[in-house]
C-alpha cells in the first residue's frame, strides 16, 4: 500500500473524532462553528478512499478464500 493509502486509515479516524470534540464542545458552549457543507465536504475524500481500499482488501481477502477452499477442496 502507498503511504498515502496508509496515512488515510489513522488521519481519517482521528480528523472524525477532532471533529465530534470540537461539535460537543461548541454546543456545550453555545457557539455555531461546523457547518455540514464543512465537514461533509472535509470528510467526504478521506473516508471514500478509505472505505475503498477497504472494500478492495474485504474482497481480495473473500475471494482467496473462496479459491483455496473450492480449489483444493479443503
Amino acid at each position: 500500500m502507498s503511504f498515502y493509502i496508509k496515512s488515510l486509515f489513522i488521519a481519517v479516524p482521528i480528523f472524525m473524532t477532532l471533529i465530534l470534540l470540537e461539535a460537543i464542545v461548541a454546543r456545550r458552549k453555545g457557539l455555531t462553528i461546523n457547518r455540514a457543507s464543512d465537514v461533509i465536504s472535509s470528510l467526504s475524500p478521506g473516508s471514500t478512499n478509505t472505505l475503498r481500499d477497504g472494500v478492495k482488501i474485504g474482497i481480495a481477502l473473500i475471494s482467496y478464500s473462496w479459491l483455496v477452499k473450492h480449489h483444493y477442496n479443503l
